[in-house]
C-alpha cells in the first residue's frame, strides 16, 4: 500500500491550492475589469445606429409599451427574424439603466465578459495559467470582437452560449488534477443547456454548429462511437426544457411563427439570396483575419506549433483539434450559406485567442530565439504604431487638431517605445502586457473619440433632435429612399400611420406631401436624391439639418431648428 501523505505534504498541497485559487481570483478580477473598461466606455452616449441597433431599440419600445413579451413586433407588424429572449433582456437592461441604448449595449457586454471568461478558463485548463490570461485579453482587444462587445444586437449573446457548450464538453472532459471526472450525463446536461440559450438567442444553429464542432472531433480523434452519446435523454430533456416553452407559446399565439422563423428566416436564409448580403463566402477569411487585429500576426505561429499533423490512428493534438474546429467550423459553415453578414463569424474568434495565447506564453517562457516569433514580435510593434497614426489621422479628420491628436501622438509613441525597449531587453513578458496595455488604450480612445463622430454619421439622432415637439405631433415624416429605424426610434411619432416608408420608385408620393398643405419632414439619405426631391418640389424643400449621407428636409422651417447643423456633420 502507499504511503499516507504527512503532514508536512497535506500541508504543502494545501498551499499550492490555495496559492493557485488566489492566482485564479486575481486573473478573473483584471479580466472583469479590462471588459468593463473596453466594453462599456462612452456606450450609453452613443447613438443607435442604423440599422440593426435602432432595430432592436425599436422592438424593445414596443415590447415594453404594449405589453406583449411573448411575440416581438416591429411598427406594430410581428417580426419573426429573431427569438423575443433577448429582447426581453435588453428591455431589462434599459428598464434598470433608464437609458436604451447603454441597456441593450450591457447585454452584448456581459455576453462578451463572460465569452472572455470561458476563453480564460478554457487557456488555463490546456495551455497553463499564463496563456489563459493572455487568451482572454486577446479576445477582449481583438477588433471585431470588441466592436460587437459594444453592439445592440443579439450576436454576441449568441456566440458566448455557443461557444460555452463547447467549453463545457472539454473541461468536463478534462478536470483538473485534483478533481474527480465529471459524469458524462451531466457534460451532456450542460453542453445541451448552453445550445439551448444559443437556439433562444439566435435559432437552430446555436444546436448544429456546438454539435457538428463535438461530432467532427469525436470523428477525427478516432472516437466515433462516442457520436451515439448526443442522445443522452437527460441533456435532450434539458435542452428541450429551456427552448420548448417559449418556441410553444408563441407557436400557438402565432401560429404562423414556425415557417416564418425556422423556414424562412433561417432555412431559406441560408439557401437563398433573396435577403440580400450575397457577397462570396470566400471574403470571410480576410474579414476574420482583419477583425482578430492586431492579433492576426500570431496564427502563423499557431498553426506551425498547434495545427494536428498525424491523422492516422488518430490525431496526435486532440486538445488543439477541437479549437481548430471551434473555429473552422462556424466559418465554412457560414461561407456556404446564401445570406452573410459580418457577425455570422463571431464564434470563430474565443478559440483563435486560445490558440494566439498559447503560442504567445510559449515565447514568453522559453530561452530559445524563434525566429518566427520575434519577427511577429516586431510586426506587432509595427501594427500598433501604424493603428496609433490611423487613429491620430482620423481624430484630425473629423475633430480638427486639439487635444485629442495630442493624446494619440503621445500614447502611440510612449507604446510603441516601451515595447521596442522591453523587446530588446528579452524582457517578453513585460512586451506583451505593454502590448496589450497599449491597443487597450487605443480602443479605448477610439470609443470616446472618432468612434462618438462615427455614430454620429451612422445615426439619424442628430436631425430627430432638430425637430420640435410640436411638429412631432402633427407632422407627416417620410423616409425615401431607404428606411432608417434610428429616425424611427428618436422621432417617436405618437401615431405609427405617420411615419412612411417609401421605396426608390415612389418619390412622387414624397413631392405630393411636400407640395401639400400639410407639414412634412423627410429623411433622404444622399445628396443626388436631395437635388431630385428638390426639382420635384421646387420652393417646398427646406433643408433643416445634415449628418453623413443623411438630409432633414421640410416643406416649412422650424424656428428653433432653421439651417441648424446637425451634429456628425
Amino acid at each position: 500500500m502507499p504511503d499516507a501523505p504527512s503532514g508536512a505534504g497535506r500541508s504543502i498541497r494545501a498551499l499550492s491550492t490555495a496559492a493557485a485559487a488566489d492566482s485564479v481570483r486575481w486573473q478573473m478580477a483584471l479580466l472583469i475589469a479590462v471588459c468593463g473598461l473596453l466594453f462599456l466606455t462612452g456606450t450609453g452616449s452613443l447613438p443607435l445606429i442604423d440599422q440593426e441597433e435602432a432595430r432592436c431599440a425599436q422592438i424593445v419600445r414596443e415590447m415594453i409599451r404594449s405589453g406583449n413579451w411573448l411575440m416581438p413586433h416591429l411598427l406594430g407588424e410581428p417580426y419573426f427574424d429573431k427569438p423575443a429572449p433577448f429582447f426581453w433582456l435588453a428591455a431589462t437592461g434599459e428598464m434598470l439603466t433608464g437609458n436604451a441604448a447603454l441597456g441593450g449595449r450591457l447585454i452584448a457586454a456581459l455576453a462578451a465578459a463572460l465569452a472572455v471568461l470561458t476563453t480564460y478558463a478554457f487557456g488555463r485548463r490546456t495551455f497553463g495559467a499564463a496563456a489563459g490570461l493572455i487568451a482572454g485579453l486577446v479576445l477582449a482587444t481583438s477588433v471585431q470582437f470588441w466592436y460587437m462587445a459594444r453592439w445592440y444586437r443579439m450576436d454576441m449573446p449568441f456566440a458566448a452560449a455557443m461557444w460555452g457548450a463547447v467549453a463545457w464538453f472539454w473541461l468536463c472532459e478534462h478536470p483538473t488534477a485534483d478533481a474527480a471526472r465529471t459524469p458524462r450525463w451531466k457534460a451532456w446536461c450542460g453542453f445541451y443547456l448552453f445550445c439551448g440559450l444559443a437556439v433562444l438567442f439566435k435559432g437552430p444553429a446555436g444546436l448544429g454548429l456546438p454539435v457538428l464542432i463535438i461530432g467532427g472531433y469525436f470523428l477525427l480523434s478516432r472516437q466515433s462511437r462516442r457520436i451515439a452519446e448526443f442522445f443522452d435523454v437527460r441533456g435532450i430533456t434539458v435542452f428541450a426544457l429551456v427552448v420548448a416553452p417559449w418556441y410553444v407559446a408563441v407557436s400557438i399565439q402565432e401560429p404562423s411563427y414556425a415557417y416564418e422563423f425556422l423556414f424562412m428566416q433561417n432555412v431559406m436564409r441560408f439557401g437563398s439570396g433573396t435577403f440580400g448580403h450575397t457577397w462570396p463566402g470566400i471574403l470571410f477569411v480576410p474579414i476574420l483575419l482583419l477583425g482578430l487585429i492586431p492579433w492576426t500576426i500570431y496564427l502563423a505561429p499557431a498553426v506551425r506549433r498547434h495545427a494536428p499533423r498525424r491523422w492516422r490512428g488518430g490525431t496526435d493534438q486532440p486538445r488543439t483539434l477541437l479549437l481548430w474546429l471551434a473555429a473552422i467550423v462556424p466559418l465554412v459553415f457560414f461561407m456556404f450559406s446564401k445570406t452573410k453578414i459580418v457577425g455570422y463569424i463571431l464564434p470563430c474568434f474565443p478559440p483563435l485567442a486560445v490558440l494566439v495565447g498559447a503560442v504567445i506564453a510559449e515565447w514568453i517562457v522559453s530561452d530559445s530565439d524563434d525566429r518566427l516569433m520575434r519577427w511577429a514580435a516586431y510586426a506587432l510593434v509595427t501594427a500598433v504604431s501604424l493603428l496609433w497614426v490611423l487613429a491620430a489621422a482620423l481624430e484630425v479628420r473629423f475633430a480638427g487638431v486639439g487635444l485629442g491628436i495630442g493624446v494619440a501622438v503621445a500614447a502611440g509613441l510612449a507604446t510603441t517605445a516601451l515595447m521596442l525597449q522591453t523587446l530588446a531587453r528579452r524582457r517578453r513578458d513585460a512586451f506583451v502586457a505593454w502590448a496589450l496595455a497599449g491597443f487597450g488604450v487605443l480602443l479605448t480612445f477610439v470609443a470616446t473619440t472618432i468612434g462618438h463622430n462615427g455614430y454620429e454619421r451612422l445615426s439619424a439622432r442628430s436631425l430627430a433632435e432638430l425637430i420640435p415637439a410640436t411638429d412631432r405631433v402633427n407632422d407627416d415624416f417620410f423616409m425615401w429612399p431607404r428606411t432608417r429605424y434610428s429616425f424611427v426610434y428618436y422621432v417617436d411619432v405618437p401615431e405609427q400611420g405617420r411615419m412612411h416608408h417609401v421605396d426608390r420608385e415612389n418619390v412622387s408620393t414624397v413631392a405630393a406631401g411636400l407640395n401639400g398643405v400639410g407639414g412634412v419632414y423627410v429623411l433622404v439619405s444622399g445628396e443626388q436624391n436631395l437635388r431630385e426631391l428638390q426639382a420635384r418640389s421646387p420652393g417646398r424643400v427646406e433643408v433643416v439639418g445634415r449628418t453623413g449621407d443623411l438630409w432633414l428636409v421640410s416643406n416649412h422651417a422650424p424656428e428653433a431648428s432653421r439651417l441648424a447643423p446637425a451634429r456628425g456633420h
